[in-house]
């Protein structure tokens, strides 16, 4: 029956729509996402794990290099000389330094190289994190945040809730790995600094103290102040942030206390340089071979 003005419908047979995506895996993808699934977990704990060698490292370094200066020269010199004594022992210096942070670094760029390529094999693109935006006013869930967000931004230290990271959204990379990368070169400047340009040129780095700090301060004032600076504020950034996520403490409590312990490590990092600068420049030939090192 028709009736005027109306389209008269007829049964069709349905047809299969083809637009070029599969709806179940084949083989070759299934196997791929069976080695992703085993591959990157494996890493991961690689990456955590491999760390604690060179975290003993910091423990003997960091304090007197970074605190202890703030407070008392001599006894940061003492400090460093044991330490040194401890961590370039024959064999502890390949264990705690070069392999500890050599497995972490590769297998962390390796991570990295193989979540892009996964991406790409699943999506056909380099798939960014995406994340929920919530309400500024929303109150903040933390068992629903991603195991990257570790300390989290401004907004939500004001308890203002949670809104995805500039950096997330612009290189679809948590801030805890960006600050990983920019961290590579200046510790790698600062090996070679103090280690491995004076091993060059006198087969040891023996004679490196904090005056040698003293004498690059007094040649190099602003390149030796900011490099330590914003090796000691990357450093302590991407360490405790990393705590922050192997512990999964995402409250906004544990954020503030290590937005705290940042700010205060920069902070005496300051004071410590400031109380180094002030020292006398050693004379005699431990001077001129520290001069020779700065040329």
């Amino acid at each position: 029956m028709s009736f005027p003005g109306k389209v008269e419908l007829s049964p069709v047979q349905p047809l299969p729509l083809d637009i070029g995506i599969p709806v179940t895996p084949n083989e070759k993808e299934l196997r791929e996402r069976r080695r992703f699934s085993k591959l990157i977990p494996f890493l991961y704990t690689v990456q955590k794990w491999s760390i604690l060698p060179f975290g003993c490292f910091a423990l003997l370094h960091i304090p007197a290099v970074v605190v202890m200066p703030s407070l008392s020269v001599n006894l940061a010199k003492q400090l460093f000389t044991m330490g040194r004594c401890v961590y370039q022992a024959p064999g502890l210096e390949s264990l705690m330094i070069w392999g500890s942070l050599g497995v972490h670094i590769l297998s962390g760029v390796t991570l990295r190289l193989l979540k892009i390529y996964r991406n790409y094999s699943y999506y056909g693109m380099v798939h960014k994190r995406t994340r929920r935006r919530k309400s500024l006013f929303a109150k903040e869930n933390t068992d629903d945040l991603d195991p990257s967000f570790g300390m989290g931004g401004i907004t939500s230290l004001l308890g203002l809730g949670f809104k995805g990271s500039y950096i997330s959204k612009i290189l679809g990379i948590s801030p805890l790995s960006f600050t990983g990368y920019l961290l590579l070169p200046v510790l790698a400047a600062h090996i070679y600094d103090m280690r491995l340009l004076p091993a060059s040129i006198d087969r040891d780095s023996n004679l490196i103290d904090v005056e040698y700090v003293t004498q690059a301060l007094a040649q190099h004032k602003w390149t030796t102040s900011l490099g330590l600076l914003a090796l000691v504020g990357l450093a302590s950034y991407h360490t405790i942030g990393g705590m922050m996520r192997y512990l999964k403490l995402y409250s906004l409590r544990s954020r503030q206390w290590s937005y705290a312990l940042v700010v205060g490590m920069f902070t005496v990092a300051g004071f410590s340089l400031r109380a180094i600068s002030q020292l006398p420049l050693i004379q005699g030939y431990v001077g001129k071979r520290y001069s020779v090192y700065l040329a």
